[in-house]
């Protein structure tokens, strides 16, 4: 991929709350989660490679629970 300016960073929308599933992601390295809500500002979660579990299936998962303050669940603005 190529960024301008390079190195840059690049997000990619994976869902909508109040339930989002990540898949198919490398669990050797950080991701980092961003959560937006209109009018709020971004809510910025790390999920560490460390923090990956493996699974019998030998697939890996990861939970977090992240909440804008002042946002219901369900909330659409």
């Amino acid at each position: 991929m190529i960024t301008n300016p390079p190195g840059a960073k690049v997000y990619v929308l994976v869902g909508f709350a109040p339930s989002v599933v990540v898949e198919n992601v490398r669990t050797d390295a950080p991701i980092e989660l961003l959560v937006y809500h209109e009018g709020h500002p971004v809510l910025r979660h790390t999920i560490a490679p460390e923090v990956w579990e493996e699974n019998e299936d030998g697939s890996k998962r990861a939970s977090a629970s992240l909440a804008l303050e002042g946002v219901d669940e369900g909330d659409e603005g």
